[in-house]
């Protein structure tokens, strides 16, 4: 498989050397011998998909595929987006709690204590303004 990877490679790069003054004869020798190349790696990829080749599946990408309700490669398309993409939308969120003034602070901020009237102590209480109870039999 790796000998008519190369040898396309090289029936490529000839193929477009050679076209790019003109077609000519040789041009048209070189595009043959190129897509006689494509079928031999065509042929090769046939032959190791005939012999039980297959690709190695991820059992998480299979499931998260699934969960999504789309295909796995499609899934592969786009999990390297999925990470970024998160980051950028959470990050409001994540900013915005981690900048948040504590507790403590806006309670301070928010409440101010009323001040407290001193009491009287019992020698500034005049006799005069307190008024006895009655009682009662």
């Amino acid at each position: 498989m790796s000998d008519a990877k190369e040898a396309l490679a090289a029936a490529v790069a000839a193929a477009e050397g050679e076209c790019r003054s003109g077609r000519g004869a040789r041009c048209a020798g070189l595009e043959q011998r190129e897509e006689a190349a494509r079928q031999r790696v065509a042929d090769a990829r046939a032959k190791l998909v005939g012999l039980g080749a297959q690709g190695a599946d991820d059992p998480g990408t299979q499931r998260i595929a699934a969960l999504l309700s789309i295909s796995a490669a499609r899934y592969q398309q786009i999990a390297p987006a999925l990470l970024p993409l998160w980051l950028e939308l959470t990050a409001p969120l994540l900013l915005s709690i981690g900048l948040a003034p504590s507790r403590r602070q806006a309670r301070a901020q928010g409440r101010t204590r009323k001040k407290r009237r001193k009491r009287l102590g019992p020698k500034a209480v005049n006799a005069s303004a307190v008024i006895p109870l009655r009682r009662s039999n």
